[in-house]
């Protein structure tokens, strides 16, 4: 097996020109070293994403904001660029696995993977993201919703690579929070994973996005939700109507009693991360 470590993005086409077609990426490889193990066929080619420098930054550019697809979770926990409307990635990237798991899984990683139950899939998803994909040498971009095709699942094909991603510089949302229900507080697997992004007006909701992952193959946004949180000051009611619609949205699809139950506890602990700005004093109005 050939193994490879790319220094920049030149340097990883040149690579794929020549290598073939049985070939693997790894990066944080907190996922990869794990799936290896079940791998029937040995490999042609590894190539370590790791190193490359554009791949491995966070910055403002024209209309967005580039999130590179090596950066780790600890980057984006600790990144002053990811607040307020964007602080949702940090909060998901905080609440991933250990604080040793969290210094080499990355966000690349994590999303390419396409488990159901990622935690970044729902944050970017909320916060309109694109991806942006090294394919036959020319980097194209696409919405994240159109990505995944299923549980672990995505339209990746053999070569192709994700770089990063794009969250547009104009975004209505100027808070965002994730909200992880699993079975333990720390290195706990979600359950539900719920991200939310609200623009506010005079403590009332111009606007909302809100996405899910963890309730089925992959993160979905629920526009139901969405519409039922505009135009009014968060409340008691609202947050158990959000968690009606998240509960039948779950029996009709997924059909997990266990999470169809705790719908109404799981919006309302979502929606209480936003009073503050909603200038409510830790209770609903």
């Amino acid at each position: 097996m050939n193994a490879y470590k790319p220094l920049n993005l030149d340097e990883l086409k040149s690579i794929l020109l020549t290598a073939g077609d049985n070939i693997s990426f790894i990066a944080g490889g907190t996922d990869w070293v794990i799936n290896n193990r079940f791998r029937k066929k040995s490999l042609d080619c590894l190539i370590y994403l790791g190193q490359i420098a554009e791949m491995k930054i966070i910055e403002k550019r024209k209309g967005e904001l580039f999130i590179g697809a090596a950066c780790t979770m600890t980057d984006l926990a600790n990144h002053s660029l990811l607040n307020k409307e964007h602080l949702a990635i940090a909060e998901a990237a905080s609440s991933m696995g250990s604080k040793q798991i969290r210094n080499h899984a990355t966000i690349g990683g994590n999303i390419a993977n396409a488990s159901p139950a990622s935690d970044l899939s729902a944050p970017l998803m909320c916060l309109n993201a694109s991806v942006y994909i090294l394919q036959n040498s020319r980097i194209i971009k696409i919405p994240i919703d159109k990505f995944f095709v299923g549980a672990d699942k995505t339209l990746l094909n053999q070569k192709e690579v994700v770089i990063g991603f794009a969250l547009p510089e104009d975004s209505t949302a100027l808070y965002s929070h994730y909200y992880k229900l699993g079975f333990r507080k720390e290195v706990s697997v979600a359950r539900f994973g719920v991200a939310i992004a609200i623009k506010v007006n005079n403590s009332i909701v111009a606007d909302a996005r809100v996405a899910l992952s963890a309730i089925g193959p992959v993160p979905v946004r629920l526009p139901e939700i969405e519409n039922l949180l505009k135009h009014k000051s968060f409340s008691r009611q609202t947050a158990k109507e959000a968690g009606i619609i998240l509960r039948d949205y779950i029996k009709n699809t997924s059909g997990r009693e266990y999470k169809a139950w705790a719908s109404i506890g799981v919006m309302e602990d979502a929606l209480k991360m936003f009073l503050p700005a909603m200038n409510q004093n830790g209770e609903y109005l």
